[in-house]
């Protein structure tokens, strides 16, 4: 085989295997790459505010569309999303990402304390 029909083939399979392989999209969370599974990072808006869970329904993109979720959220300092800060309420905006098969907040929610003596 010649040098310039040798080149051409590896172009092709090159080119062939570049079709082939799957895109898929990043996001930037928290300073770390996350794949986003399609959903990406998107505005969330409360359906109805949540009560002593970890969980809220929500409305994606904008506010009372037919698109909703369930977010899963995190709390640092641990417990329920009433006794978390920024507290959720009916239609409040805030950041969801799509990670792992699950919503996820982007947005951070904090614990709040009883009083100021208690950690």
């Amino acid at each position: 085989m010649r040098r310039d029909q040798l080149t051409r083939r590896i172009q092709q399979t090159s080119l062939a295997a570049k079709a082939e392989r799957r895109q898929s999209p990043q996001i930037i969370q928290r300073g770390k790459a996350v794949r986003a599974g399609g959903g990406g990072r998107r505005r969330a808006f409360v359906k109805t505010t949540p009560g002593a869970t970890t969980s809220v329904d929500v409305y994606l993109d904008e506010d009372n569309s037919s698109k909703e979720a369930t977010i899963t959220c995190y709390i640092y300092g641990g417990g329920d999303l009433n006794g978390a800060y920024p507290p959720l309420v009916d239609g409040m905006p805030f950041w969801v990402a799509y990670e792992n098969g699950t919503w996820r907040n982007v947005t951070s929610f904090y614990k709040i304390a009883g009083s100021c003596n208690e950690s």
